[in-house]
């Protein structure tokens, strides 16, 4: 798991071939503002989903993981709380999904990790998430996730 703003992305950029590009979008996206949808950067290799969504309750969020892409989860706008935990400490519930490419886990309590305006964390496989979580209220969020297969 890796956790910064967007101002130190070139730290990153070169951990995986896929991350430039991955910020390369967000940045322009943040100049030109996109519509919520799907945006393809590299095929099916690298793609991006804009969202635009209230925060829910961490009672309401779902753990999950995934096994063939990277998520890069930039928070634009809002402030939202992203838990984390090694998906080892976790138990599947479902049977993970080939086509959606997740598998959605139940377990304790992870990390807290605090994403406001210009943040974002890059979650690998073994980093198992829950997503959208309230940080002191329900808010509107406006998010990028960027898939950047493995």
């Amino acid at each position: 798991m890796i956790v910064d703003n967007l101002s130190n992305c070139s730290l990153y950029a070169n951990v995986h071939e896929g991350f430039a590009k991955a910020f390369e979008f967000i940045k322009n996206y943040e100049k030109n503002e996109l519509p919520e949808g799907k945006y393809e950067i590299d095929g099916e290799k690298i793609y991006a989903m804009v969202q635009h969504y209230d925060t829910i309750s961490k009672e309401q969020a779902k753990w999950e993981a995934h096994r063939k892409y990277i998520d890069l989860q930039y928070v634009s706008e809002g402030k939202e709380i992203i838990n984390y935990t090694n998906i080892s400490n976790l138990t599947p519930y479902t049977e993970y999904d080939e086509k959606g490419d997740y598998v959605l886990l139940n377990g304790p309590d992870g990390t807290e990790v605090k994403l406001k305006s210009g943040d974002y964390i890059i979650l690998f496989p073994e980093d198992a998430h829950q997503p959208k979580c309230a940080w002191e209220e329900i808010q509107r969020v406006k998010k990028i996730v960027v898939k950047i297969k493995l």
